[in-house]
């Protein structure tokens, strides 16, 4: 049992957290990236409430799927299925998966050195399975349970949030071939794999269904294809500052799989943003500088 232990916290401190199994993470690399300061904490309500105040005044376009970015020296031009959007400069976020599925064309196409960095960082997929009950049957203060079961290969990592949720909510996590194995089954079918495991922790205490369930499959997810980024093995965490450079001065990159210092997380994909903001802004400040001084000159 021991060793079953020490096989269950091992699959929950990398694979769970890199959300890939061991054989597809980089043994050098795996854990290179940096801790950010403060806790870990869970933004009640949904992460609208921080998106939400941020974008306010902007223009967003929702339903407009880009299929293609062309960029000649001039002007960018990003097609779309509701026609053509033109721009001086464009940021592009599209996340780790859609570039390596190839779902957005680039014309000219992307640097042969930008397109080996997408190949060797891989794309970890993490499925939650959200259960909640009519009343709470684990104990109360209760932070993370699991199965020590033979094989890690199905650990599901189970999360109480009703401290958050003021419900009886539990979370499951999966992660790597397990989570993609979650994506073939039914609802149902989840829905009675996790209710198995939670039984064999608490027994009869356990409902014979949830009043309601959510399963997430981030794999299928066309504008995804997966959960968040890692490294493959052969390769390193410059492949994500590869990802990250600019194209010129009119293709700039962010996201969480262009931080190499917090590649991964939510604050990663945010300072990611920032950075590529500051990025324009200084290209646009040195043209304004230019043309003020041309002016100043006549």
């Amino acid at each position: 049992i021991v060793k079953r232990g020490i096989q269950w916290f091992l699959a929950s401190l990398i694979e769970v957290e890199y959300a890939d199994n061991y054989d597809q993470l980089s043994l050098k690399h795996w854990d290179m990236d940096e801790k950010f300061r403060g806790d870990d904490v869970i933004v009640s309500g949904g992460f609208h409430k921080i998106v939400e105040p941020m974008t306010r005044e902007l223009d967003i376009r929702y339903g407009h799927v880009v299929d293609k970015v062309s960029y000649d020296g001039s002007v960018v031009r990003v097609t779309t299925n509701q026609g053509v959007i033109e721009s001086e400069r464009v940021v592009v976020t599209i996340p780790l998966g859609v570039l390596q599925q190839e779902r957005v064309q680039f014309e000219p196409p992307l640097p042969e050195e930008k397109i080996d960095s997408i190949g060797r960082l891989g794309m970890g997929v993490m499925n939650k399975i959200a259960l909640r009950f009519s009343k709470r049957f684990w104990p109360e203060d209760a932070y993370r349970l699991g199965l020590l079961n033979s094989s890690t290969e199905n650990l599901t990592e189970y999360f109480p949030i009703t401290p958050y949720s003021g419900e009886p909510v539990i979370v499951g996590l999966t992660r790597g071939r397990h989570a993609k194995s979650i994506e073939m089954a039914s609802k149902e079918d989840v829905i009675q794999h996790a209710l198995s495991d939670l039984k064999l922790m608490f027994g009869s205490a356990v409902p014979y269904k949830p009043v309601g369930c959510v399963v997430t499959r981030w794999h299928s997810d066309e504008f995804s294809y997966g959960a968040y980024s890692h490294v493959f093995p052969g390769g390193s965490f410059s492949d994500y500052r590869t990802l990250a450079r600019s194209l010129g001065d009119q293709i700039f990159f962010a996201g969480e799989a262009t931080h190499a210092r917090y590649p991964g997380t939510l604050h990663g994909a945010y300072l990611s943003g920032e950075r590529a903001a500051k990025e324009i802004m200084k290209l646009a400040g040195s043209a304004r500088g230019t043309t003020e001084s041309a002016e100043s000159n006549r």
